[in-house]
């Protein structure tokens, strides 16, 4: 009998969420040499015949969801020639795609080469219900190891050489390593706490600001990539002024996107407004988890913040820094699928009215960032010149910044639908966001260490 497990929670939110949006992720590896097909063709069965999860379908068995192995099916690779100045409309391209139910594997590879420089791309695009951000530095890494010949420090040899190729069928998923606290019965005291906070905060600030910028009617889904400037000696500057400043760098682009979509709305105002985190979860298990290629161990935070024409980008950064960690501790990130949980809701048709089914699986409107931070593990591969990270927005939010880093080489990236924005409004939230990063880098060499 093939191998199958039902969804996590948090995998089956991500599958109910595709229905109006796109939830596949992205990750583009950019390398300073020729990547050789063949040679890729043999690293994806490797790292493919390594993990089951990369060999699943999503089927339904008796309403339910599950993950079911279909070995045999390889992980299709698309080559293609095409100049580095349209890698990220390639990009687009597979963040527009759609894994239909029952398609296998749930990963597919896109090679593209700029012969006349000398690099290649290679985008992996996954279902997010496989895998997180953090996985996806991790995947690339084993697949150049897999190229290289390298077998070394690799999470699936820490799983012993019996296992290789049969990822247990236990393997936890998420929910299952929560610490008790955070699973039934226990966590409905905290699950009532966390809204008896919201209640508080929304008696004391009022709703969050309409964000008057959504199409009435949104088309056919239409995702846009820019990406913001930032040197690596600017990059330097920021971290070490958020480590003076008791902020994280994740911190500092929550601030970053608030005051642009602050400043968009008239910055001489008072404004409410929401944003998304992705945060992960894997240090905040009973057992911490090891970072494996293909694993969903990420959850999401939101928080609502007020603004006004004197907010500063370095105090609301360290505000944002210490009310993400408060939100961490107190279960919001562990409780947040629970909490959103679908079946719950006589939800509307997706089809036909995308907008309400979207705010009742989410949230009210607002705008999401994903920080993944620094990817390691990338020194042997002295190539790897980038790596960018991608997500659609959800149908009720603004747009998605992601922020990353290779050895030092940073890559924040900005992605909106604009099938789902009013005119005009892509190029006002990214020039908006590179103004406010712009000036956090200005203040960064006008103020002493």
């Amino acid at each position: 009998m093939a191998w199958s497990r039902p969804l996590d929670p948090a995998e089956a939110f991500f599958v109910r969420l595709d229905r109006v949006s796109r939830m596949n992720f992205v990750v583009r590896v950019d390398c300073d040499e020729v990547i050789d097909s063949a040679r890729l063709r043999v690293a994806l069965d490797q790292v493919q015949h390594e993990d089951r999860l990369l060999a699943v379908a999503i089927t339904k068995v008796d309403q339910q969801l599950i993950f079911e192995w279909q070995p045999g099916r390889a992980i299709p690779i698309e080559v293609l020639e095409s100049s580095r100045d349209q890698w990220d409309r390639m990009a687009e391209r597979q963040l527009s795609s759609k894994f239909e139910a029952g398609d296998a594997p749930l990963l597919h590879a896109l090679l593209l080469h700029d012969r006349a420089c000398g690099w290649s791309s290679l985008t992996l695009t996954f279902h997010h219900a496989i895998a997180d951000g953090r996985c996806a530095g991790e995947l690339c890494r084993r697949i150049l190891d897999a190229m290289a010949g390298d077998a070394r420090a690799t999470p699936s040899a820490s799983l012993g050489a019996a296992d290789c190729g049969a990822v247990p069928a236990d393997l936890l998923p998420l929910h299952e390593g929560y610490p008790e606290v955070f699973r039934p019965p226990q966590c409905n005291a905290v699950e009532r706490r966390i809204e008896r906070e919201w209640a508080l905060q929304a008696y004391r600030s009022g709703p969050p600001t309409p964000l008057p910028w959504f199409a009435d009617h949104p088309g056919p889904f239409s995702p846009k990539i820019h990406r913001l400037r930032i040197s690596e000696h600017d990059w330097r500057d920021l971290a070490a002024q958020c480590r003076r400043r008791n902020a994280s760098v994740h911190g500092l682009f929550c601030a970053i996107q608030l005051l642009a979509l602050h400043e968009i709305l008239g910055a001489d105002a008072s404004h409410n407004l929401l944003i998304f985190s992705a945060v992960d979860l894997r240090g905040r298990l009973a057992t911490p988890a090891p970072l494996r290629p293909v694993q969903l161990h990420a959850s999401n935070l939101y928080n609502m913040y007020t603004l006004h024409e004197r907010t500063e980008l370095w105090e609301l950064a360290k505000m944002a820094t210490v009310l993400t960690r408060a939100q961490l501790d107190r279960g919001d990130a562990h409780l947040f699928y629970r909490r959103r949980e679908v079946a719950r809701f006589a939800l509307p048709n997706p089809q036909t009215d995308a907008l309400r089914w979207s705010q009742q699986t989410m949230e009210p409107r607002g705008s999401v960032l994903s920080t993944v931070g620094q990817f390691r593990g990338f020194a042997p591969h002295g190539q790897v010149r980038n790596v960018s990270l991608a997500i659609a927005p959800a149908r009720n939010q603004a747009c998605c910044t992601m922020v990353s880093s290779v050895n030092g080489r940073p890559d924040v990236c900005v992605i909106c639908d604009d099938a789902n924005l009013r005119p005009g409004l892509r190029e006002q939230l990214v020039q908006s966001q590179q103004r406010v990063l712009d000036r956090a880098v200005q203040a960064c060499g006008e103020i002493s260490p």
